[in-house]
């Protein structure tokens, strides 16, 4: 999985990453579950938070990578 997400980072960039780490908070929103996306030692995990809590976890886990970091 850690490779996806690599790939998905190289392919699409931080804006494009940006856009399914979105629709990915705004699904689980509607539904139980939690997601965990992991680049190299750093992990996200998305699941029981408000909208304005995932946004800025996305956007905190976003710019930590903006530069392949």
């Amino acid at each position: 999985m850690a490779a996806v997400a690599g790939w998905l980072v190289i392919k699409l960039g931080p804006e494009g990453l940006g856009v399914v780490l979105a629709r990915i908070a705004d699904w689980l929103s509607r539904n139980d579950r939690i997601v965990e996306i992991t680049i190299g030692a750093d992990t996200l995990k998305l699941g029981r938070a408000t909208q304005d809590q995932q946004d800025r976890l996305v956007n905190d886990f976003l710019a930590r990578h903006a530069t392949g970091s």
